[in-house]
């Protein structure tokens, strides 16, 4: 939606760096028709995504479960899952939690990513794949990433 408003110079309407203009003001009436259409883009969007984002969830994993290294460097494949794992952190908000589980949940999420990391990686990285698996506990899926960088680096 940045993007999209960003492109049509409305991103200010969402962002605050547009200023309401006062009714006197010569270009209130083109104020006013821009602001209904940022307006009616944000409530269309909230009434599409907003009440079922099962499929787009649905989309998301079909992606992540199918995305692999391939002819990619490492870097480039894992920026991909990355912003895949962000995109549905934003859509799949897990509720609050006390007396510890937060960290016991962060902590399962993180090995799941690691694990989703290493997976696809290209047979040549089965060596450090092996290695992080070994490591206890896990390692944070920044750490794996770093640690496969550098193998990639001296091969």
């Amino acid at each position: 939606m940045r993007i999209s408003l960003g492109a049509k110079q409305k991103l200010g309407f969402i962002d605050g760096t547009m200023k309401v203009l006062e009714i006197e003001f010569e270009n209130y009436k083109v104020w006013q028709r821009c602001d209904y259409m940022v307006t009616e883009l944000c409530l269309e969007i909230a009434e599409r995504y907003g009440k079922c984002n099962g499929p787009m969830i649905y989309e998301i994993w079909r992606i992540i479960t199918s995305i692999s290294q391939e002819n990619v460097s490492v870097s480039v494949y894992f920026t991909r899952l990355r912003q895949l794992w962000d995109e549905l952190s934003t859509i799949e908000v897990l509720p609050p939690y006390t007396c510890g589980v937060a960290k016991i949940m962060d902590g399962l999420q993180n090995k799941q990513k690691v694990i989703q990391f290493l997976m696809r990686l290209n047979d040549a990285f089965e060596p450090m794949r092996n290695r992080v698996l070994m490591m206890d506990p896990l390692p944070s899926v920044s750490k794996a990433y770093s640690m496969v960088v550098k193998f990639e680096a001296k091969k």
